[in-house]
């Protein structure tokens, strides 16, 4: 059985293949061959949608209606909208990742005659509700089943040997750095406590070096990379942490990057000390964050497990350093994993599950439609399903419209019983005929938490044809599956 499973983050998508020996071992990035880690951003505009390196290009030569989205771990489980395309639709971190997912799947079909299952690694604090989302978007997209990972879980698939106990687990993300203190036990993680630093993120990080590497070319009267969106920069920064990843015995050298400027040929070099001696200084209280959270949880080092440090090599070689020796935890107890743990952690894991069940057998909440209230005076949300309904359920109800005065018929779905903003709107047409008709609609809540609405023309029977389904938060139409297949099909 082979798998492929992506693990999303701020700045870069990483991936992994596993389980078929002649599968590579990561996803190439479409735009950039012999690039392996795609940046985290999408460009849309009424020509399509480009991924990774590719929208990278395309930000730097935005045209008018071009929109630029990237993902924010953070927005996550607050279903934030980060952009809005030219077709109006919000564009949140759920549709991202469902979006990456599909694009980077359909490119590693160029390498499996069979078409691998599909894995996604999400957040530890993912809700269930999020995950059911999820899965639903991913799965309406691609029509391919999925398997949902979480973090702590694709990270002790990769350690299962040590054996059970209580692991310190440091993980330099792109948004934050995380301590965590995870226990193992017959299989199953549990996540005991946990601490974030998010100015010890990469995304910082990388910030303050192109901010100083932008004033350093202003000195000397060049133009270096503008704003964090830049094609060059991505890629000199991926470099960099190529070279400083490299063996300290091999004494590599760091390389020197031609900068052309006005037909002027620069050269940007980063001293390789000087960097190494930057990270040292900067994830220096990394140990006073980690004995913080033992004494807080009542748990001595020396009763770890393992010390398990997640991060480019050269950072893990420097945190698992200062954690280890300022705990005390023998060097045999300390495991560095690479950044792309996740993703073959995840991989590795749902290799060994399957494919996952997402489905609920009640429903959240309840749904209504609006209407006019009996004595005229205003609009009132009339239940169709109720909160706690067994699913699947489903309703019946019939709407009159004036063809007269519109072709298209729009339904909207008010959530009852709910502290959220969402509601969902359909629209179908044309309507054929004139004068008023009678519209007999049905409405279906299934197990997998999608409700389908049909419509049918009470004259001549005929079904019309939904040419719009939309989920709305705070009012906000959201890009859902249908959305997403035309991106990617672009």
């Amino acid at each position: 059985m082979s798998v492929f499973a992506i693990h999303v983050g701020n700045l870069h998508v990483r991936s992994a293949f596993h389980g078929s020996p002649d599968l590579p071992t990561v996803a190439e990035d479409s735009g950039e061959p012999q690039r392996f880690l795609a940046p985290s951003i999408v460009t849309i505009d009424s020509g399509g949608a480009q991924f990774g390196y590719s929208a990278l290009m395309c930000a730097e030569a935005a045209r008018p209606d071009t929109t630029v989205w990237r993902y924010r771990r953070a927005g996550l489980a607050a279903r934030e909208v980060g952009a809005v395309d030219w077709n109006g639709r919000g564009l949140s971190a759920e549709a991202f990742t469902a979006y990456a997912l599909g694009k980077l799947d359909s490119d590693a079909r160029i390498w499996a005659p069979i078409p691998p299952d599909m894995a996604l690694v999400v957040p530890d604090e993912t809700t269930p509700a999020t995950r059911l989302r999820l899965a639903s978007l991913v799965v309406e997209t691609t029509g391919r089943p999925l398997t949902i990972v979480a973090e702590s879980d694709a990270l002790m698939r990769l350690v299962e040997p040590t054996g059970d106990g209580d692991f310190l687990v440091v993980s330099i993300d792109d948004d934050a750095t995380r301590v965590r203190l995870l226990r193992q036990s017959g299989g199953s993680c549990t996540v005991l406590a946990g601490e974030v630093a998010p100015d010890l993120g990469l995304e910082a990080l990388r910030l303050e070096w192109l901010q100083r590497w932008n004033a350093e070319a202003a000195s000397s009267s060049l133009s270096a990379f503008g704003t964090g969106d830049n094609y060059e920069f991505e890629g000199i920064w991926q470099d960099v942490w190529d070279c400083l990843n490299d063996d300290p015995r091999a004494k590599p050298k760091m390389p020197t990057w031609p900068l052309l400027r006005r037909s002027t040929l620069n050269a940007l070099t980063v001293p390789r000390t000087a960097l190494l001696a930057e990270l040292n200084q900067r994830w220096r209280n990394t140990a006073a964050l980690a004995d913080r959270l033992l004494t807080a949880s009542g748990k001595a080092a020396n009763g770890l497990a393992g010390l398990i440090v997640v991060a480019d090599r050269a950072l893990a070689r420097i945190v698992a350093g200062a954690v280890g020796s300022a705990l005390a935890i023998a060097e045999g107890k300390r495991l560095q994993l690479s950044a792309d743990a996740y993703a073959c952690g995840g991989a590795a894991q749902a290799a060994l599950a399957g494919a996952g069940r997402f489905e609920i057998s009640e429903a959240p909440h309840g749904v209504g439609v609006i209407g006019m209230a009996k004595d005229g005076s205003g609009t009132t949300v009339r239940a169709l399903i109720e909160k706690g309904a067994a699913l699947p359920a489903t309703a019946a109800f019939s709407v009159m419209a004036n063809r007269d005065a519109q072709r298209m018929l729009v339904l909207t779905l008010e959530t009852v019983g709910s502290d959220s903003a969402l509601s969902y709107r359909f629209q179908f047409g044309p309507m054929l005929g004139v004068g008023m008709l009678r519209v007999n609609m049905h409405v279906q809540w299934g197990r997998a938490n999608r409700i389908v609405v049909t419509a049918t023309d009470s004259e001549s029977g005929l079904e019309l044809k939904c040419v719009d389904a939309v989920e709305l938060v705070a009012g906000k139409a959201l890009a859902g599956a249908s959305h997403l297949k035309t991106l990617l099909g672009s």
